[in-house]
């Protein structure tokens, strides 16, 4: 039963109430080593000297470690203070699902440019072919008229 106790974890300025079991869910990380290590620790009350932005998706992240679609934020740089702290915890799996998604969404940001790049292209090509547009806003709406074709 000793394993199954209560850690208080102050990360930063915050408090995180967990066990120690989820804690050391995952071999080798800086949680498995700081319970091993020959030190003495006060396992009941821990301080880590980080920001505890992060820290909820590390908690979460050792309850659940074998979560294939574990939820990310899609934010790049989110995702990069993020990467810093699992390297920090020494989560390697973590890592590679940061990494992974960071690609996915800056596959994405690459298709979303190239989408509007040739949405450009094409409104340069019409305005291109016009010589005069007559715009005006009425009740809310948008409307616009060609009074001239190049030819």
């Amino acid at each position: 039963m000793e394993r199954l106790k209560n850690v208080h974890l102050f990360v930063g300025e915050k408090e995180f109430i967990t066990r120690r079991d989820t804690l050391v869910s995952i071999p080798n990380t800086y949680f498995t080593k700081l319970f091993t290590n020959k030190f003495e620790v006060n396992e009941n009350h821990i301080f880590i000297d980080r920001d505890p932005t992060h820290f909820n998706y590390i908690l979460n992240y050792l309850r659940h470690p074998k979560t294939k679609l574990f939820p990310l934020p899609h934010d790049p740089d989110l995702l990069e203070e993020l990467l810093i702290e699992a390297k920090f915890y020494l989560i390697p799996q973590l890592k590679k699902r940061i990494k992974q998604v960071l690609k996915e969404t800056q596959r994405k940001k690459e298709i979303k440019l190239e989408k509007e790049k040739s949405i450009d292209t094409k409104l340069s090509q019409i305005l291109g072919a016009i010589d005069e547009i007559y715009c005006s806003l009425r009740d809310g709406k948008f409307s616009f008229k060609i009074l001239n074709e190049k030819k």
